[in-house]
């Protein structure tokens, strides 16, 4: 027995050469797989996408958080700040994020 699982230790494919996987097993990896991948979909979908599709979002929201604290320290006119902030606001639409 000591022998038996000595030899199993230094010869892996011994150990295992009565039990190979087959397509059983192939079969049950797909579905293990593709029960990962469904759950993330729905994971990301329900925390509105994937990480990397918040990048364009955000960045238009850090953008118009910008103009108005410029505006609200004086740095730019009403004027101006209303134009540049139609401008972000037509681009976001454009973009297709909002």
């Amino acid at each position: 027995m000591v022998v038996r699982i000595g030899t199993a230790v230094v010869s892996p494919a011994i150990f295992f050469a009565a039990r190979r996987p087959g397509p059983r097993a192939a079969a049950l990896a797909g579905l293990v797989l593709l029960d990962i991948i469904t759950l993330n979909r729905r994971r990301w979908r329900q925390a509105g996408g994937p990480p990397w599709a918040n990048a364009a979002r955000e960045g238009t929201r850090s953008a118009e958080a910008t103009l108005a604290q410029r505006f609200a320290e004086g740095d730019i006119e009403e004027a101006e700040y209303r134009a540049r902030l139609e401008v972000l606001r037509a681009n976001r639409l454009e973009a297709g994020n909002g």
